[in-house]
């Protein structure tokens, strides 16, 4: 699973290098929304304040558990 979080009470712009995971597709759990493959550029979410998304990988073969936190002071 890979949750990202905007904490800041503003909208925020982030970028992601998720090349590790080349090729795999996000699927939204909610929404189950499936988002663009990741390739080796940066992968960019639009965040409204305080708030997150929560992602299922596609390919369920993958083991790894990702957590971003990142608030508007980290730019």
């Amino acid at each position: 699973m890979l949750c990202v979080v905007n904490l800041a009470k503003t909208v925020e712009m982030l970028d992601f290098d998720l090349k590790e995971i080349e090729g795999e597709r996000l699927v939204e759990v909610f929404g189950q929304n499936v988002f663009p493959k990741i390739d080796r550029q940066k992968y960019v979410f639009v965040m409204q304040p305080h708030s997150f998304f929560w992602f299922e990988f596609k390919n369920k073969k993958r083991l790894i558990d990702w957590v971003i936190i990142r608030s508007s002071s980290e730019k």
